[in-house]
């Protein structure tokens, strides 16, 4: 099961139930509009990533307009700031799933 847009709810012990129940949460909005949740996305992965459920984080990003950044944005400048949270061992790789072989 995946959970979209959990960052709408900012409860970090909710988002560890979710991810110790073996939900994937799907983490949506990291963009250049700065939505009002955006900043806490990277504290907001690291409950369910500390709590040991790293592998069933999944990121999104504004891809369906032109005007949104989309997935560069989320890999090329807030990158730094996941692996400040996160640590480089859970974003090494990371990368768009269309990339993946």
């Amino acid at each position: 099961m995946t959970l979209g847009h959990p960052g709408r709810s900012p409860d970090p012990v909710v988002h560890r139930e979710a991810g110790a129940a073996g939900a994937h949460l799907a983490f949506d909005g990291p963009s250049r509009a700065y939505h009002a949740t955006d900043w806490r996305v990277p504290e907001l992965l690291a409950a369910p990533a500390d709590a040991g459920h790293g592998d069933r984080l999944l990121l999104g990003a504004d891809t369906v307009t032109s005007e949104m950044p989309g997935m560069v944005h989320l890999l090329r400048p807030l990158r730094p700031r996941f692996e400040a949270v996160l640590g480089k061992e859970l974003t090494r790789g990371w990368r768009p799933s269309w990339a993946r072989s």
